[in-house]
């Protein structure tokens, strides 16, 4: 006779005070995912993905025309990084996380 141990996680650490926060850290990444694969295979493509990132991880100072309206091309801050960017993408995952955290609250008090 052979004893099965159960090895799914829920199981290893469902009464650790963390486990939920990585599974929500986990949804988080995956809801980022799903909706990166969605917008390459429906919406924009692999070209628009890269512009996508490209706007949010490039400066608000553009290249200016002439008018001084921003010019829609290439990525131009010195800078290649931009804190708002960050900070949007920061605050998105924020609130999915909370948002995550909630349904778990919610499926363990109907359960």
């Amino acid at each position: 006779m052979s004893m099965h141990v159960d090895s799914r996680p829920t199981t290893q650490f469902g009464e650790q005070w963390w486990y939920r926060h990585v599974c929500a850290v986990g949804a988080v990444l995956n809801m980022f995912a799903m909706l990166a694969a969605n917008l390459v295979g429906f919406v924009i493509g692999t070209g628009g993905i890269s512009y996508m990132i490209g706007q949010l991880t490039d400066s608000w100072e553009g290249k200016r025309d002439q008018s001084g309206g921003i010019l829609p091309t290439e990525l131009s801050s010195p800078n290649p990084i931009s804190p708002s960017g960050i900070r949007f993408v920061l605050l998105a995952c924020f609130c999915l996380f909370v948002a995550v955290q909630i349904l778990f609250e919610y499926r363990y008090v109907r359960s």
